[in-house]
């Protein structure tokens, strides 16, 4: 997968356009999230980019790490 390829499932939503194509493949690289995965969350929690918090804080994805899990 390549920023190409994740603006392409961008394109016509309002996550296009703010160049968080790179984002989604650190996230993958980092975390071992699938990017394919991280763009279906992208898209369900922000509402293809329309919600408030999307619009107002560019906040289109939400993850946090559970402490508990990593202590194991």
């Amino acid at each position: 997968m390549t920023e190409a390829h994740i603006a392409k499932l961008f394109k016509g939503t309002a996550l296009a356009g703010h160049g968080i194509e790179d984002v989604v493949l650190e996230i993958e690289e980092d975390y071992g999230i699938n990017a394919l995965f991280t763009i279906a969350v992208m898209k369900l929690e922000s509402g293809n980019g329309k919600s408030k918090l999307s619009r107002t804080k560019k906040q289109f994805i939400r993850l946090e790490r559970d402490e508990r899990r990593s202590e194991q």
